[in-house]
């Protein structure tokens, strides 16, 4: 059973493209399309739509800078509140857009890599973790709900980023019963220890790299003393996201650390909260950039592309075969066999063959057998 590699993409809305450059570095870094560098990937809300882009249907990540473009002038332009609605935007602008983007594919379509998103159920009680996924596991090993695979993968981008105040929850129809989503950030916004328990059940964790959309230093945090209901509302939901990604990231490096799995996170500080203003894209891309000018980040990223870059192995040349000695009248030992059998080794040591990281341990493989 070989090792899976991990990538786990945080929600944040626009500030995805934060994460795509992260993602962009990664492949300069590597010199290896991202797509290749990763078998498991999990995301929440926009770390859920990238995970799908670009894992699932093959997006290339300017194509995905140019969707999250896309996104800012389109989704996050219709202001809704004071209408009699709830939500601040138009979730039909956002589905129309996915639509587009994602056409007819489905979760169960061909794919080479493992990807999830998480989604958070709705319209039941208690309120449960779905798993939107691109492969079967059996059910009784799944510690969450399954949405169906018969989703369109729009769909699935469309449940994991239906951010309560933003959008209206999502709602698919499967199974014969229509069942309500909403963005997945509310249980997992670092949805860094799903994909351990997801991965869990695929095959032996070997890697695990946790992309982040950007934190606010706590000096330039301030609060209106006085908000009306919508801007209290949406500061909670925005704050719920933030805590439940704090407390994901605290306990992986303990839980990674402790089982001696490579962990590597990267996040940094951004100063604007607001995850749906398209103005401050750049600046977005701006403190990544800062990020990855960091020596400690460069050499973290080196350290990763030795270790998880899967080189194509070149075939051993086949053996030449021995010459043959002619064969004497009445069996007798020509010159040239005497030479041979005494250039021969008596005894032949067997060659310790390397062990590839991607592959298991002899442990691993007597483990596996009991």
């Amino acid at each position: 059973m070989r090792r899976l590699r991990i990538l786990s993409l945080d929600g944040g809305g626009l500030r995805g493209i934060f994460t795509l450059r992260l993602l962009q570095a990664l492949e300069r870094e590597c010199r290896q399309p991202v797509q290749e560098l990763f078998d498991y990937v999990i995301g929440t809300s926009t770390g859920g739509i990238l995970a799908l882009a670009l894992f699932h249907c093959g997006f290339t990540i300017p194509e995905c800078m140019d969707l999250y473009r896309e996104l800012g002038a389109e989704a996050f332009q219709r202001w809704r509140v004071g209408a009699g609605r709830a939500h601040a935007y138009d979730h039909e602008k956002l589905e129309a857009l996915l639509r587009a983007k994602f056409g007819d594919r489905r979760l169960a379509a061909p794919s080479t890599t493992h990807v999830a998103v998480v989604a958070h159920r709705w319209d039941q009680a208690p309120n449960r973790v779905a798993i939107f996924a691109n492969y079967d596991i059996d059910p009784s090993a799944s510690r969450f709900e399954r949405a169906p695979r018969s989703a369109a993968v729009w769909e699935a981008a469309r449940a994991t980023s239906a951010a309560p105040t933003y959008f209206e929850p999502c709602t698919i129809h499967a199974d014969g019963a229509a069942k309500q989503y909403v963005d997945g950030g509310l249980v997992a916004n670092n949805p860094v220890l799903l994909a351990f328990a997801e991965a869990s059940t695929l095959g032996i964790v070997g890697s695990v790299v946790s992309l982040g959309t950007g934190r606010l230093p706590v000096d330039v945090r301030t609060r209106d003393p006085n908000p009306w209901l919508w801007h209290l509302a949406k500061d909670l939901v925005e704050g719920s996201l933030e805590a439940s990604a704090n407390i994901q990231e605290g306990a992986s490096t303990s839980i990674f650390e402790y089982l001696a799995i490579p962990y590597l996170r990267l996040d940094g500080n951004v100063f604007s909260s607001a995850m749906e203003d398209a103005s401050r894209m750049s600046s977005w891309v701006a403190a990544a950039d800062e990020i990855l000018a960091d020596p400690k980040t460069k050499r973290a990223l080196a350290d990763f592309c030795r270790a998880n870059v899967r080189r194509a192995v070149s075939p051993k040349p086949a053996a030449r075969p021995a010459a043959k000695s002619p064969a004497l009248p009445g069996g007798a030992r020509s010159p040239l066999a005497a030479i041979q059998d005494a250039a021969a080794p008596t005894k032949r040591t067997p060659r310790r063959q390397a062990v590839r990281w991607d592959e298991p341990s002899s442990s691993e493989d007597e483990a596996g057998a009991a």
